[in-house]
């Protein structure tokens, strides 16, 4: 029994010892920004902090914040995601567009539009995970694919609906 009271006691002082060391700060709060919803959080080589937004993409740094706006084909856009990889920022939507990051424009370029290439209105990205030759795995509501050289490529052995795909090392 005492032991058992002891026990307890232990934990409850470990989790205040642990948890008074986490701030959280909200970034509306800290730099006047409006972002109701993050999709998607990156921090790239530089620092920034990338935040992935349906009205946009924002971009923080210790002192400061920008915004940016997408140049969306189509507006039927439900949600965006960013990943980060080796200097490659991209910015993806749920209904395929993709657009990447241009450091000396200082802006997002149109990259491409799946729909488009595959000829499939309804299509659905769940995840773009990059490998180490800059190509694209791309899990769609469809299957999962491959783009490589400015082409997209189906992977056979997968024409099913992707969920979730991830980095294998």
């Amino acid at each position: 029994m005492k032991s058992g009271i002891f026990t307890i006691i232990l934990f409850l002082s470990t989790i205040r010892v642990f948890s008074s060391d986490l701030k959280f700060y909200n970034i509306n709060d800290l730099y006047g920004s409006s972002v109701k919803e993050a999709y998607s959080i990156c921090k790239d080589g530089k620092g920034f902090v990338w935040g992935a937004s349906k009205t946009g993409i924002i971009r923080f740094s210790e002192s400061d914040y920008r915004m940016y706006a997408l140049p969306y084909k189509t507006t039927d856009v439900f949600l965006t995601k960013l990943i980060y990889d080796d200097s490659l920022l991209i910015a993806y939507t749920n209904n395929g567009q993709l657009f990447t990051y241009d450091v000396l424009y200082d802006r997002f370029n149109f990259f491409i539009d799946l729909r488009d290439i595959l000829d499939y209105r309804h299509l659905v990205v769940q995840a773009i995970v990059p490998d180490k030759d800059r190509n694209l795995w791309i899990g769609t509501s469809v299957g999962l694919f491959r783009y490589e050289n400015n082409t997209l490529m189906p992977i056979p052995e997968v024409d099913v609906g992707v969920q979730h795909i991830a980095a294998y090392e």
